[in-house]
């Protein structure tokens, strides 16, 4: 049977735990149960926002993600880190202000999601990419390139425009 692996700040275990016990279950089944009653009945996390409201989600990782290659897809070639994009920077404050998250675990969790992206895009033609031209960095010895434990990114359109252009002759 597949897993899922979640980690959760403290504070929603400690809510999903108090549930379980009161509802005499495992958080295992409870969780569950809730994601057969969710995904099972046909609704899907569109539908979920809809009928209880985003303000009630503590972040919205999908509408993060969607702003950060939105941002990425606009700028310029070259190398970059998630923190050179305005609203991971900015996101990460805002957030903490709201009380929602601590900043390290939401740039871990969002930076994550966005290397996903990445490594998805590099196994797709190019015509289905969501983040175009953008790879991970290479150091000289063909090793992946950080810097300060934080991944490096490369934005080269005019790879992607030579590699289209092969292509099509």
């Amino acid at each position: 049977m597949p897993r899922v692996y979640l980690t959760l700040e403290q504070k929603l275990f400690e809510r999903i735990e108090e549930d379980a016990n009161k509802n005499n279950i495992t958080m295992n089944l409870l969780m569950q149960n809730i994601f057969e009653r969710i995904y099972m009945g046909g609704l899907n996390y569109s539908d979920i926002i809809e009928k209880i409201g985003l303000d009630t989600v503590g972040f919205d990782y999908t509408a993060a993600l969607s702003e950060l290659i939105k941002e990425t897809n606009e700028r310029e070639d070259g190398e970059f880190t998630l923190v050179m994009l305005e609203s991971f920077s900015k996101l990460c404050i805002s957030t903490v202000e709201k009380g929602y998250l601590q900043p390290a675990t939401l740039r871990a969790r969002l930076g994550k999601l966005y290397n996903s992206a990445v490594r998805k895009d590099a196994n797709k033609d190019d015509k289905d990419k969501v983040l175009l031209g953008v790879e991970r960095a290479r150091d000289k010895n063909g090793d992946l390139k950080f810097v300060s434990r934080t991944a490096v990114y490369v934005k080269n359109s005019k790879k992607l425009k030579e590699d289209e252009a092969h292509e099509n002759q």
